[in-house]
Parts: C-alpha cells; sequence; structure tokens
C-alpha cells in the first residue's frame, strides 16, 4: 500500500503487509505505534553498545539487555541532576549520545580536579590520570 501526504510536503511511504484484510488505516498506525520502539533500539545500539554485548551464557544475555535498556533513563536523570538543565518551552534536548558524553566529560573533570588539588608530585598525579 502506498501512504501519501494529500499536501505534498511529504514524500510516499510504501507499507508491505502478509494481511490482504488489512485496512490501510490500521496498518499506518501500526507503522506509526513502532516508530518510537526502532528509534529507541537505535538509540541503544549506537550510544550504549547493546548490538555488541559479549555474553556467552542464556543467562548473562537476560540480564544484561535489560540492563542496557534501562540504561538511557538513568543517562537521562544523571544528565539531568548533574548539570542542572532544565526544559523550557522550545527547548531541544540532546541526543543520548551527547549527554553520555558530557556526562564522562564531567567525570573525568572531576577526577582531574581532584588528582591536581593535592600536594602531590606530578609522577603520582599521571599515575592517578592513567589509572582513570
Amino acid at each position: 500500500m502506498i501512504v501519501r501526504d494529500r499536501k505534498g510536503k511529504e514524500p510516499d511511504d510504501y507499507f508491505f503487509t502478509t494481511d490482504v484484510e488489512a485496512r490501510v488505516v490500521a496498518v499506518t498506525e501500526e507503522y506509526a505505534g513502532r516508530w518510537g520502539v526502532e528509534a529507541a533500539i537505535r538509540a541503544l545500539k549506537q550510544s550504549l553498545g547493546m548490538d555488541e554485548v559479549q555474553s556467552w551464557s542464556p543467562a548473562a544475555v537476560w540480564r544484561q539487555v535489560p540492563f542496557v535498556m534501562i540504561a538511557p533513563s538513568l543517562v537521562v536523570a544523571a544528565y539531568y541532576q548533574a548539570l542542572g538543565e532544565t526544559v523550557s518551552e522550545g527547548f531541544v534536548p540532546p541526543s543520548l549520545g551527547q549527554m553520555v558524553t558530557r556526562l564522562r566529560f564531567g567525570m573525568w573533570e572531576e577526577r582531574i580536579k581532584e588528582a591536581l588539588a593535592c600536594e602531590q608530585s606530578e609522577s603520582k598525579i599521571m599515575a592517578d590520570l592513567h589509572a582513570i
């Protein structure tokens, strides 16, 4: 089936189904409802490495995949808590990848500040940085 924007602003979409009795509206709604899930899975794979889970037992997969799916919520909560950003009208949130990067940068910054704030020798500071 083909779905067209009557105003011509959006390109045509083509949907395929094996259900020959399916209504166009039902197929379109199913696709629209699934889009958010697909976008979330893509973000999990690109930003958090869900496609690189290294497990050798079924039990490990059952533990790791749900954790990776929960992790974005933890990242978003940590991001807004740590950086104190607020949401207002017109606010465009950063991507999950940008949030992870900014949180990592903040963690590095804190660790480096701690290492440099102490009365330590240069070799001790470098050892700390290497360990970090």
